[in-house]
């Protein structure tokens, strides 16, 4: 630590920029006191090396320096900078992240938004609503998958248009996979609707997000999507019912493990495992008999 002390004074940035790359893998809190003060240097490369290391420890002490570096020149400095504030997950660097939904700098703009996903405060619902007409796809993306994150019952108005309502599949798509996150009773109802979906990925998303919510109101629909025409969707249907593990899903499970043209006989059996606690495999003939003779039991 003496040694890389001293090449953090090293007239050669290079120097400086190593010796802070090499702090990232050390704990203790005099390695973040040497981080947060290499953000000050006069280096960009070193600014940038500086707030990766700060990314990856909690250490609430570089929140306020953090915040000052989204101010920073370089690019990538703010691009890091959001992100590790992004995981320190402080709502003190809500208002300055949300500052920077307008950088000029698409990256940044994008890693502004994420940071204020994963920090969750509802306090960025404001700013992220702000965004979703933006023109920038990537931004627009990102605004709509963060707001997923959010702990704030307002989303889920917002989610539910565009998963129904917009023009873009992709916009429709990344909703309803971020409605997997809002665990609320009308979040099922969406979804359930959203299923229908003209489109391939945006029923499969829909699908996810139902295992996730992992609520029995899905278990019907997901059966009939087990003979959707796509197969991701098929996919993702057998994947939710082994999540939500209700016994209703049982007979649709057994039925399209014996059709060849269902393609997941593992994942359908693996699904009714994780429903009865039985592991049979992925034979339909064994499981119809088990389950001739225990589902009045089940």
């Amino acid at each position: 630590l003496d040694s890389l002390r001293q090449k953090l004074q090293a007239p050669d940035a290079a120097v400086r920029a190593d010796a802070v790359s090499s702090l990232w893998g050390l704990q203790g809190p005099e390695i973040a006191d040497l981080l947060i003060s290499a953000l000050k240097d006069e280096d960009k490369t070193v600014r940038w090396n500086a707030t990766i290391g700060l990314g990856n420890r909690q250490d609430v002490r570089a929140v306020e320096p953090l915040m000052a570096c989204l101010t920073d020149t370089e690019w990538l400095v703010r691009q890091d900078a959001a992100l590790a504030l992004g995981r320190l997950k402080d709502p003190r660097s809500v208002s300055a992240l949300a500052s920077l939904l307008r950088d000029p700098v698409e990256a940044v703009r994008a890693n502004a938004a994420i940071a204020l996903g994963e920090i969750g405060d509802p306090s960025a619902y404001e700013p992220l609503v702000g965004i979703l007409a933006s023109d920038d796809l990537v931004l627009r993306r990102t605004a709509v998958k963060s707001l997923g994150l959010l702990r704030d019952s307002r989303v889920l108005d917002n989610l539910g248009e565009l998963a129904n309502d917009d023009v873009l599949p992709v916009i429709r798509a990344e909703a309803a996979l971020a409605l997997g996150h809002q665990s609320s009773p009308r979040t099922v109802d969406i979804l359930l609707a959203v299923l229908n979906d003209k489109d391939a990925d945006i029923r499969a998303n829909a699908a996810r997000s139902l295992g996730a919510l992992m609520d029995v109101r899905g278990v019907r629909a997901l059966v009939s999507a087990l003979r959707d025409p796509v197969e991701k969707v098929r996919y993702w249907s057998v994947k939710a019912l082994g999540q939500i593990k209700s016994k209703q899903a049982v007979d649709g499970l057994i039925l399209v493990m014996a059709d060849p043209a269902f393609g997941f006989p593992e994942e359908a059996a693996k699904a009714l495992q994780d429903i009865t606690g039985k592991d049979i495999g992925p034979d339909a003939k064994k499981w119809q008999k088990w389950w001739d003779k225990n589902r009045s039991a089940e």
